[in-house]
């Protein structure tokens, strides 16, 4: 016999958020500030948040921020579309960028070989680009950065954050 009241309640929500619950808890980021999530992985997850609630837009796909046209890449990204920013800074593009420029490097070493080399500059440079935006349109209070990439040993988070103040207001 099934009685509701012995399970807890139940809710779907895609994985980003889910991250963002955590570290919401995780970093005890109030409910009433405005603030901001951008989990680089694969591609690039995003939150956005404000007044207790995760706003979703009019069908489900605000803030995907991996989905910004760049107009210096056509590689394609987890949709089959050229030219977004999922494919040129996400993990796929990271990728990609190891194997055209540092073959037989592990990717787990990445930044602890390479991170000043010229051409990691600038993916940090350009992987700002999207968060600087987003911070220069929502104006948070909180702005988390997480997901594999930023995990990586190594991964330059200074230089990100650098980049990323360079161009917001």
């Amino acid at each position: 016999l099934f009685r509701q009241d012995r399970f807890p309640p139940v809710f779907l929500t895609k994985d980003v958020n889910a991250l963002f619950f955590f570290d919401k808890e995780r970093f005890h980021l109030p409910d009433s500030d405005v603030s901001i999530a951008c989990y680089i992985g694969t591609g690039i997850g995003n939150v956005l948040y404000w007044n207790g609630r995760v706003f979703t837009g009019q069908n489900g796909a605000a803030g995907e921020l991996g989905h910004i046209p760049v107009g210096d890449s056509d590689a394609p990204c987890g949709r089959g579309h050229s030219g977004r920013m999922e494919a040129h800074v996400g993990g796929k593009g990271l990728r990609l960028l190891l194997e055209r420029h540092f073959p037989g490097t592990p990717i787990g070493e990445l930044f602890l070989r390479h991170r000043d080399e010229p051409v990691l500059r600038d993916y940090i440079r350009h992987l700002a680009l999207p968060i600087a935006t987003e911070i220069n349109i929502l104006d948070p209070r909180n702005v988390v950065i997480g997901g594999g990439v930023p995990s990586m040993k190594g991964f330059p988070i200074e230089a990100l954050e650098e980049a990323v103040r360079l161009h917001v207001r």
